[in-house]
């Protein structure tokens, strides 16, 4: 646990914090954990499937659940924002089935692993296949059957599937029952939106012919929306989700295939910006799919927070250069005695020389220190 402390040298405190004093005069009353991309990449995992079925960082891996067990204060769910496995074949989802069972396998195996409250969350690695042909990926049908078995048989949903489904007006243009993948639930007075963000749409892209992967039920999260925002019980909404709004300004362009569909005949991206920009109860979004770790207001909505948290394990982002280095890491969503947010990036420094990064050889991960914190306000 003493590894988790805040390093006085390695933590800053971002613009419209509260000082430490007025911190520990505010405690931690309840968290959430969220980090997303565990994946090593299929060219790193291609000569390697027989030692490392899920196709996971496992150094990584183990050290962020063990970081996670000691934390201060236990999460009451720790969300893993998707990219668990490799995936993305096209084998009517054989390979994902093999690939999330090793990588269960190997989490509830980990020393603190079968304490924690395990919240796994598709992303395109999950949901998506590769089309070489075309040199575009979309979601696959054989995926649903594979996760919702894989879900249930692990009890990794303890969630109302309060979703949306296909039927009557479908103006999402749902093809499969998603109550279990975009949902919401709250968590004492905040109101968590869980976005599936690679949805199976009967829109297709005719560039393609495929349907659009990152696709999202836009006029059903307006709806949550408007509800949570009416209902007095409910002081701050958060929501989660894969691919992000906006990308990261050190993410090269194009911007299609990093975020959120955002294409001239579907504006879902903006559209979602508009909306949580115009819900006053909205304060961030978390996701992933960028390697790295990443807090700032979005651009097409300067009020709310994106916050990336996707350094959990897959190979990071060439372009990202934060002062303190690049991490792997996760990070904490602390809900305060006073009701305030706050945002906390755990990080540890990757091997360095010619250590692959997926490898707990010669030097094993450290474990990781807080390097940030930041106020959702």
């Amino acid at each position: 646990m003493a590894a988790l402390l805040p390093a006085l040298a390695l933590t800053f405190i971002l613009t419209g914090c509260l000082t430490d004093n007025a911190t520990r005069s505010d405690p931690v009353e309840r968290s959430l954990v969220v980090m997303g991309d565990l994946q090593i990449g299929n060219a790193n995992w291609q000569p390697i499937p027989q030692a490392n079925p899920s196709g996971t960082n496992i150094p990584q891996l183990r050290q962020n659940v063990a970081d996670i067990a000691a934390l201060p204060s236990k999460p009451d769910h720790t969300f893993i924002l998707g990219d668990l496995v490799v995936g993305e074949l096209e084998d009517q989802g054989r390979a994902l089935e093999v690939q999330l069972n090793a990588w269960m396998t190997l989490f509830r195996g980990f020393h603190g692993g079968a304490a924690i409250n395990l919240v796994p969350l598709p992303g395109n690695h999950e949901m998506d296949y590769s089309d070489k042909a075309v040199d575009d990926e979309a979601p696959y049908p054989y995926s649903y059957s594979v996760w919702n078995s894989w879900i249930a048989s692990n009890r990794l949903f303890p969630f109302e599937a309060n979703g949306p489904r296909p039927g009557g007006a479908n103006p999402d243009q749902l093809v499969e029952d998603e109550s279990r993948y975009t949902h919401s639930f709250n968590w004492g007075a905040v109101h968590i939106v869980i976005i599936n963000t690679d949805t199976l749409s009967t829109a297709t892209n005719p560039a393609t012919g495929l349907p659009y992967s990152g696709w999202i039920p836009i006029h059903w999260l307006a709806a949550d929306l408007a509800a949570a925002q009416a209902d007095p019980a409910i002081s701050a909404i958060l929501l989660m989700g894969h691919r992000p709004i906006e990308v990261p300004d050190f993410v090269p362009p194009p911007a299609y295939g990093h975020t959120i569909l955002n294409l001239n005949q579907h504006q879902l991206a903006g559209d979602l910006a508009a909306l949580l920009q115009r819900t006053p109860k909205v304060k961030a979004y978390f996701c992933s799919h960028v390697h790295a770790f990443n807090a700032a207001r979005l651009v097409a909505a300067p009020r709310i927070w994106q916050i990336v948290s996707g350094n959990g394990g897959a190979p990071l982002e060439k372009e990202w250069a934060p002062k303190l280095g690049t991490t792997f890491g996760f990070a904490e969503i602390r809900l305060h005695s006073s009701g305030r947010l706050s945002v906390a990036n755990y990080g540890r420094d990757p091997p360095s020389g010619t250590q692959p990064f997926y490898e707990a050889t010669p030097v094993p991960p450290a474990p990781a220190a807080q390097r940030e914190v930041i106020e959702l306000d």
